[in-house]
């Protein structure tokens, strides 16, 4: 069954068109969302991206028989089971933790939901649920508290800030323990199949050695006990690779997950820690010269960096939305005036309306391009910028009592976008936060709501939610997205926005041409050295076909046996 949000959001989509519930949109339709147009290179691209050719019958066969158990199937399969069971462990914690009006009145939140990923978090750094929720409720008092799970998911998170995750081990040795014999059983064949995969990942990477098995990990050791340890520390990263489709052909393991993702994250960890083995972000080795050298690299990265756009992408689409909400209602009060001024007073509002929610639409199109750009920008200069907080790290533990100055990004990513008369009255050593409105302002300054996402009290949340008022009407007002300056010309703050995130993207293009290098000096590239987006699983040029893993022995005999199976009951026909 489709979820009701999507039917809503198909809904607003065709009123925002001008079409009725029943018509599809039209291809022609100018403020059609739905059917975006693409530019004739985009489409050709797409057509090059395409061989043409077909897969045999027996390499789908060995496909399919090698995809099998493939861990992002088999790993979704084990989220879904295991977080039910978590679910209802951590119900009966929050039962035994609080009152039972507030238990239920936590439970009656959606909010739950965030406040079980978090205590998920706290299980992958090894902690007990159940204790960390009990310290949680015992910090402070819970008087005046509206929305009790934000409050508990508040204070947990607060709990887990230095903490990181542990290894998470076997999947075998990570059954939880359901109350059900069967879906038990159940689970521990999964595991078991999993762990399977996993040593086979191994095996495989040790027989094709791709790019970034070569660069981390090193050569393939000759000396079979060696090589066994090599095969077990590729299969924890290729197990990470596979499991949440990193697909990179150089860079191991990729950026870190965030904190919403706690079962990707400790995954990643135990990749980076068998990656450590092997030099991966392990600088203890290195010179004082090549730590400085490769601390600096992290200024270089981000002075080119394209400002981030997230906050006020929202609030030109939430101009836009309101506009047009509106605009519509300006209209249909225009035809119901009774009188000939009421109506063109209405008209008169409704034009205006029109006019910001076409100038809200066009900066919000400017402004996807740049969060588009600074999207790309991170995921380019990650290892980059990862490599320069493993330096600095490793620096400030060789010389604890020396002064070394904080690792900040390159000033010049918000001298770009603010004016430089108002960035000059600022310390040259003091991050500048971007604004849209000309002028800076400090990290320091943050507002409150950004560090502490809910509050405790009426009175706190109250006094947020006229904050966020004021900022939201003082953001829409420099973007210049209010009814009286509906007809006036962007902004220049938002023209120069999109012009340094073209330049930014330009050199992202640029790094996309560039080929990573073969292992020999006449071997092919195995793919771009910064692949920026996700291509095609065939190549537009035929080349050799890429061994697949090794199937399971299980999915075999059962395929062999179904095959005897099917035979047999053919001959008999």
């Amino acid at each position: 069954m489709p979820a009701a949000e999507l039917d809503r959001a198909r809904q607003l989509e065709r009123e925002r068109a001008g079409l009725t519930t029943g018509e599809p949109p039209a291809a022609d339709t100018p403020d059609n969302t739905m059917a975006p147009t693409r530019d004739p290179v985009s489409v050709l691209a797409a057509v090059l991206a395409r061989d043409g050719g077909e897969l045999s019958a027996t390499e789908i066969l060995e496909l399919e028989l090698s995809r099998a158990d493939h861990l992002g199937v088999l790993g979704a399969i084990w989220d879904d089971v295991t977080r039910r069971a978590q679910a209802t462990r951590f119900v009966h914690a929050l039962r035994s933790a609080l009152p039972a009006e507030l238990a239920a009145q936590a439970l009656d939140d959606p909010a739950c939901t965030w406040l079980w990923r978090t205590l998920r978090e706290a299980e992958a750094a090894g902690l007990d649920s159940a204790t960390v929720l009990r310290q949680a409720v015992a910090a402070r008092t819970m008087d005046g508290a509206r929305d009790i799970a934000r409050v508990l998911d508040s204070r947990v998170r607060h709990m887990l800030d230095d903490v990181q995750p542990q290894p998470p081990g076997p999947w075998a040795g990570r059954v939880p323990d359901s109350g059900s014999a069967d879906l038990d059983s159940y689970l521990r064949e999964l595991a078991e199949a999993m762990d399977d995969r996993v040593r086979r990942l191994g095996e495989h990477t040790a027989e094709t050695q791709p790019p970034w098995a070569r660069q981390s990990l090193g050569p393939v050791p000759a000396d079979p006990a060696a090589r066994a340890d090599w095969e077990q520390r590729a299969s924890v990263v290729a197990s990470y690779r596979e499991r949440y489709g990193h697909s990179h052909p150089a860079d191991p393991i990729g950026p870190e997950p965030g904190k919403n993702s706690p079962d990707a994250r400790a995954a990643w960890h135990a990749a980076l820690n068998a990656l450590g083995h092997a030099g991966g972000t392990d600088l203890r080795g290195l010179s004082d010269g090549d730590l400085w050298l490769r601390r600096g690299t992290y200024e270089r990265e981000t002075a080119w960096a394209p400002p981030h756009v997230a906050e006020e992408l929202r609030l030109m689409r939430v101009a836009e939305r309101d506009a047009h909400v509106n605009a519509v209602r300006a209209e249909h009060e225009a035809t119901a005036a009774t009188d000939e001024p009421t109506s063109a007073r209405h008209s008169q509002l409704a034009g205006i309306w029109r006019a910001l929610e076409a100038k809200a639409a066009h900066e919000a199109d400017m402004f996807a391009t740049v969060q588009n750009t600074r999207r790309e920008w991170e995921a380019v200069t990650e290892p980059t910028r990862r490599i320069a907080i493993a330096a600095d790290i490793e620096l400030r533990r060789r010389y604890p009592g020396t002064r070394i100055e904080p690792l900040r990004p390159h000033p010049s990513e918000a001298a770009r976008i603010i004016s430089r008369e108002e960035s000059g009255r600022v310390r040259e050593d003091t991050w500048i936060q971007d604004t849209l409105d000309g002028s800076a302002r400090l990290a320091e300054e943050t507002p409150a709501s950004h560090r502490t996402p809910y509050a405790a009290g009426q009175r706190e949340a109250a006094g947020q939610r006229e904050a966020a008022g004021q900022r939201e009407a003082a953001g829409q007002l420099a973007l210049g997205l209010t009814p009286e300056t509906a007809r006036d010309q962007i902004p220049e703050q938002v023209i120069r926005i999109r012009e340094n995130a073209s330049i930014a993207q330009a050199k992202l293009d640029e790094l996309a041409r560039t080929p990573l290098p073969g292992a020999q000096e006449d071997d092919p590239s195995p793919g771009p050295a910064w692949p920026i987006s996700v291509g095609q699983d065939r190549d537009a040029v035929l080349q050799p076909p890429k061994p697949e893993v090794v199937p399971s022995a299980r999915v075999l005999e059962h395929h062999a046996a179904q095959t005897v199976a099917e035979h047999g009951d053919a001959e008999r026909g």
